[in-house]
């Protein structure tokens, strides 16, 4: 191993023996190979915060470490005899699990981005943002108060499934959900937005219809 290591760049060699693929510089090896050690759990107290997460206050009122970034830890010295270690754990198979982990947060990334372009596009084109950007104050010659324009309603219902198909499509604001569940969540959110714009569609349509009758 110390021959393998005898590199001008370690960190590339560190992240092969580590079983990384696809390693575009040393900067991606290094970040690969901390993250492949926290995994394995190669860790120890933070040595500026002392372990709490915790350092003196900035001036956004922050109290968080900037080292750790409040975690309490972080990855041990990386040498070549910590690499040797690790490579055999993970020759072992002891991060196959959590690759297997990080592939599916990819392939979910993957598939969700597609579909939060198309659910943007119609929250914000639709019909209702369409008829609420249009009639600026105009709604006040015929609706009392805001909660009586129906643009106003409609609005708020729609940005409600927009904001959750959001939610869904953040691995951090949606926790451990798995990617399928989630990626059906922002499925249906999109449906909704669709029946809200054509549901709104069709009350303009109505409300035209009936003054005309009126005349």
């Amino acid at each position: 191993m110390t021959t393998l290591f005898a590199t001008e760049n370690p960190f590339t060699a560190y992240a092969t023996a580590l079983g990384c693929e696809n390693i575009r510089d040393e900067r991606d090896a290094a970040k690969r190979v901390n993250s492949c050690l926290a995994a394995l759990g190669c860790v120890r107290d933070c040595p500026r915060c002392g372990g709490s997460g915790h350092f003196s206050r900035n001036s956004y009122g922050s109290t968080t470490c900037y080292t750790c970034d409040g975690r309490g830890r972080v990855v041990v010295k990386i040498t070549a005899k910590v690499v040797a270690e690790a490579a055999k754990r993970v020759a072992a198979g002891e991060l196959d699990g959590w690759r297997a982990a990080n592939r599916a947060r990819a392939a979910a990334k993957r598939a969700i981005a597609p579909i939060m372009e198309v659910v943007d596009h119609e929250w914000k084109t639709g019909e209702v943002h369409t008829a609420y950007r249009n009639d600026g104050d105009s709604w006040r010659v015929l609706y009392p108060t805001l909660n009586d324009y129906p643009a106003y309603n409609a609005a708020t219902l729609i940005n409600s499934a927009w904001e959750n198909a959001h939610a869904a499509a953040c691995p951090h604001r949606s926790g451990n959900v798995p990617a399928d569940v989630r990626l059906a969540t922002i499925n249906e959110c999109l449906t909704a937005i669709r029946e809200i714009n054509a549901a709104f569609a069709q009350f303009i349509a109505d409300e035209r219809a009936a003054q005309v009758t009126e005349f």
